[in-house]
């Protein structure tokens, strides 16, 4: 029997083991240790593109016309991963269809607005699973070993990164490889890196004396930033901006304040307006100012609406 023909029957069977494990975890509700991608689309990866992805997240030399030291191999929508000389094995799916039944319920839970849209927008998935059984002390090492292969596989469709057994969703951002390479990709992933964004009303009154505050106390702001001895990216002011009929509150880190103006870039993608990107350079008048925030000994000073946010984002 010829090698490409053990290797179809072990493909086969792995294929076959997989699906027994989803079906016993779906039974026993237990989640498969996964790192799952949702993408707007997804095209499962060719053999030779696969192997040069694992090469270089294992930092390991398999060759494609050589099954000794491991091999990869791929089956319609499956791949399997399999490195002999360190003992490991994963399953890489990949569908185009959605991950979670997204029905208006379930959006009714999401509160976070960029994770809602992320939901919403998602048409395709992909994962990374640990084949074989992961004993409890060893899953942030399981964790270790996808996230060096998922961030070989991240690319610009992905939207969001969600880990099943925890129940942790993350929006991709410009962290996201670096979070999926860290110690513990559990607790990097579970961690947000910007303040919610939340539907509230504009005239709800918590806003209104939060909005009314940041501009009271704005000269402590400038007071802070004009020192010469101040971390300059340490400071952030929040202004309208807008698009057609579409009006979003966006940080902005702050490079100078002259004029009545604040000058500075972009410090979060907008969800809403498609016009403007992180890090794009920007102007807003003071009169505009939403709210403010900077880091003092690791301390936040400001953040008003920040507070109120969170408060919402939390409130059960």
């Amino acid at each position: 029997m010829g090698t490409r023909q053990q290797i179809n029957i072990l493909i086969l069977g792995l294929a076959i083991i997989a699906f027994t494990r989803l079906i016993v975890s779906a039974e026993e509700n237990h989640p498969i240790i996964s790192i799952v991608f949702l993408k707007d689309r997804t095209e499962p990866l060719a053999e030779d593109q696969l192997l040069e992805k694992v090469n270089t997240a294992f930092d390991i030399h398999l060759e494609a016309d050589s099954e000794e030291h491991g091999f990869v191999a791929a089956k319609d929508n499956m791949s399997f991963v399999v490195i002999r000389d360190m003992n490991k094995a994963f399953l890489i799916n990949s569908f185009n269809e959605t991950y979670f039944d997204v029905t208006e319920d379930f959006l009714k839970e999401v509160k976070e607005v960029r994770f809602r849209e992320a939901f919403k927008a998602h048409k395709a998935w992909m994962s990374v699973d640990i084949m074989g059984d992961v004993p409890e002390e060893s899953t942030v090492e399981a964790y270790q070993d996808m996230g060096r292969l998922a961030a070989e596989l991240l690319d610009k469709n992905v939207l969001m990164v969600c880990l099943p057994q925890f129940d942790i969703c993350d929006v991709v951002s410009t962290g996201t490889r670096e979070k999926l390479l860290s110690r513990n990709p559990i607790e990097a992933l579970s961690e947000m890196e910007e303040a919610p964004i939340v539907d509230i009303d504009s005239d709800d009154s918590r806003m209104k004396a939060a909005t009314e505050e940041a501009r009271r106390r704005w000269s402590e702001f400038v007071t802070v930033f004009s020192d010469e001895a101040s971390d300059k990216s340490n400071f952030s002011a929040k202004f309208p901006f807008k698009e057609g009929d579409s009006t979003e509150f966006i940080w902005v880190n702050v490079d100078r304040i002259e004029d009545g103006f604040v000058y500075g870039r972009l410090g979060n993608d907008p969800v809403y307006l498609k016009s403007y990107k992180l890090g794009d350079k920007v102007s807003a008048p003071i009169s505009e100012l939403n709210d403010w925030i900077y880091f003092l000994n690791d301390e936040m000073i400001g953040g008003f609406t920040v507070k109120i946010l969170m408060d919402e984002y939390t409130r059960p």
